[in-house]
């Protein structure tokens, strides 16, 4: 799937800071469906060649600090693929201390890592990983598949040696198979596998019921999917598992071609929308979000859909959220989809869709200004020079009239915590290596430093506040004794705490606030107060 640059067309190959920021949301949430669409949805920029800058990249891995320590495994394999590609050393350590310690038994995610640990170590290093694994966990032609597909060592298997996987039993070596026809690594040794691992491989693996929905999702990460080539007739698709038919239908709605010819077919899957797994809905979102094509026909379904959920139901809220996403990037084809989404931001008391529908209305407060283009992608932004900043305010924080926040609640947390470190209940946390405290330090950093370059906050004892916060993180990072870490953690709460009393009239501080306890939460353990 590897593109060059030329090829990325009106996507570009940069994701701005607001996108990032409109990402961000659902990657530090609570629900685990809205982490995965984000680690996907991230994953898809950074194979089609997107690029960040350096401050959201130290942001995003803090942030995945906490994600690969997510009690879900399936979470936790997301995010060591997007890990692949964007990572610190922080970062892999935590990924190689989930696989030493035991935390880690899932054979897919073991070799996920040893993926991520080809980046960054030499192979000797690589190679007593392996040995810590169980023989029936990662087998010898896994591993070489895995440490060697994104590392520089120049190792491929062979025609016979592929072959040999594909009449086989072994599961992984069959997963990694996909991998090496669907992920971006290498330029060369992605042309030099396209000759050996192709259509045809994925076509045999179609066959295998237990690998089937990865030769699916290799498919449909094509930039231009062609369904022709997949060895199912798109009639008989719905008699796939569930999970298969989602990557099926994510690949299905990427293909402009079979899109434009086909409207009934189309249709007739979009109205029986609700009657499908949930897996499946998603798929057929996914695939409408990657695509370019106008809605068309297909808009009344999708609304008629769409207007049927309930944003409260915390199962449905992440369809919710890709049906407003793919609402707002064809806004322009209908005047319809500007009354849904206007009646929606009016009546919604969901924050994450308040700050997406805010998303859109900085959008269109800025449009005839600044040039903005909506593009495919989930939640995509494409903008020109200057605009990320200029809609900080509609992605990160409330407004006073819709904030449920209350920064009493906050600084109580905040007061109780502090408590609990002074009388030594978290002592443990401070010993050691300081690479969770350093995932804190960016993540606190990033949110303070959004507030005041877009001048959410102008009150000068606020800001030289949040400034002190920042440099108690930064030394806190910095600290080997034990005794000063939790003195000047306590000394970082009481800030916090000051902040929280003076900010009553700053309701657009309470979310940043609020997240920023949060991390400190995630940090400590912290379940409930």
């Amino acid at each position: 799937m590897m593109m060059e640059v030329i090829m990325l067309g009106m996507r570009g190959f940069y994701i701005t800071k607001a996108e990032y920021d409109s990402i961000r949301k659902n990657l530090v949430s609570n629900n685990n469906q809205l982490i995965k669409i984000a680690l996907q949805n991230l994953i898809t920029k950074l194979e089609y060649g997107q690029r960040m800058n350096n401050v959201c990249s130290k942001d995003l891995c803090a942030v995945l600090y906490d994600v690969v320590q997510n009690d879900d495994y399936k979470i936790r394999k997301w995010a060591y693929h997007l890990i692949v590609y964007k990572q610190n050393r922080a970062l892999v350590n935590r990924c190689i201390h989930n696989l030493k310690s035991g935390f880690e038994k899932d054979a897919e995610n073991i070799s996920w890592i040893l993926a991520i640990v080809s980046r960054s170590y030499n192979s000797d290093m690589l190679h007593e990983l392996y040995k810590k694994c169980p023989d029936t966990k990662i087998s010898q032609q896994t591993y070489t598949l895995c440490s060697t597909l994104f590392s520089s060592n120049s190792n491929m298997l062979n025609a016979q040696e592929i072959n040999h996987i594909v009449d086989g039993e072994d599961f992984l070596s069959k997963m990694w198979l996909t991998k090496v026809f669907g992920c971006n690594y290498n330029r060369q040794k992605k042309r030099d596998y396209s000759n050996l691992i192709n259509a045809n491989v994925m076509n045999s693996l179609l066959q295998d019921t237990s690998i089937q929905r990865y030769a699916l999702w290799a498919f449909s990460t094509l930039e231009k999917v062609n369904v022709k080539v997949i060895e199912i007739n798109p009639y008989d698709a719905k008699k796939l598992p569930s999970k298969s038919l989602a990557w099926y239908y994510t690949g299905l709605f990427k293909d402009e071609n079979y899109i434009q010819e086909n409207v009934d077919h189309i249709i007739n899957i979009l109205e029986d929308f609700l009657i499908y797994p949930q897996v499946v809905q998603m798929g057929i979102l996914r695939g409408i979000c990657s695509a370019h094509y106008p809605l068309g026909e297909m808009l009344y379904p999708i609304a008629s859909a769409f207007l049927e959920l309930d944003e409260n139901d915390d199962k449905q809220l992440p369809l919710v959220i890709l049906f407003i996403q793919i609402l707002i990037d064809h806004e322009k084809e209908s005047g319809e989809i500007t009354k849904i989404l206007k009646d929606y931001s009016d009546s919604t008391t969901c924050d994450e869709l308040r700050r997406l529908l805010w998303y859109r209305e900085g959008i269109i407060t800025e449009e005839s200004n600044m040039g903005i283009v909506i593009n495919g992608n989930v939640g995509n932004i494409q903008n020109n020079e200057g605009i990320s900043m200029a809609n900080q305010n509609n992605i990160l924080f409330y407004t006073e009239s819709d904030s449920t926040l209350n920064p009493q609640s906050i600084q109580q947390d905040v007061n109780q915590i502090k408590e609990k470190v002074v009388a030594g209940e978290f002592d443990g946390y401070f010993e050691g290596e300081n690479d969770e405290l350093e995932a804190l330090f960016e993540k606190v950093q990033y949110g303070f430093n959004s507030a005041k370059r877009s001048n959410v906050v102008k009150e000068k004892e606020v800001l030289e506040l949040l400034s002190k916060v920042e440099v108690d993180l930064r030394e806190l990072a910095h600290e080997s004794k034990t005794d000063k870490k939790k003195s000047r953690f306590s000394d970082m709460l009481s800030k916090v705490s000051q902040i929280c009393s003076i900010s009553v009239n700053a309701p657009k501080l309470w979310p940043l606030l609020k997240d920023a306890v949060d991390f400190i939460k995630q940090f400590l353990h912290i379940l409930e107060i």
